[in-house]
């Protein structure tokens, strides 16, 4: 039988941090393609074959977000720039990134920019955002 060579620590952890931000950039692709749905970290961990420990923990260590306030950070980021590109209403907004109440949505965005989504918009419009 053939012998593998034996990997060096330093090796050992370059493919794990390799294979760690591959994870990652999986996950990324796989919320940017449907900001929309209503995803949960069970649903999130499967699809990238991680347990949902081992995936906050990669994610938290790459990141340093959990996967539902990187997923949060990437709605609000596409929020933003659909009130600063588009005349969509902000009802339609929100349902484009996943929240299904513009209430809810109205509350997080204002706790997340410090201002309402209208006047996100008004600033981004006049180039000041």
């Amino acid at each position: 039988m053939a012998k593998h060579p034996r990997r060096t620590q330093a090796e050992w952890l370059e493919d794990t941090r390799k294979r760690h931000a591959a994870t990652i950039v999986q996950f990324d692709a796989l919320v940017r393609a449907d900001l929309a749905r209503p995803w949960t970290l069970d649903e999130l961990s499967r699809k990238v074959s991680y347990s949902r420990f081992h995936l906050t923990r990669i994610f938290a260590a790459q990141t340093g977000l959990t996967p539902m306030r990187y997923l949060s950070k990437l709605r609000f980021e596409e929020a933003a720039h659909l009130l600063a590109t588009t005349s969509m209403n902000v009802a339609h907004v929100s349902s484009s990134v996943g929240f299904y109440s513009v209430g809810s949505f109205s509350s997080a965005f204002t706790r997340h920019f410090g201002m309402t989504a209208s006047e996100y918009r008004e600033i981004a419009q006049r180039g000041e955002a």
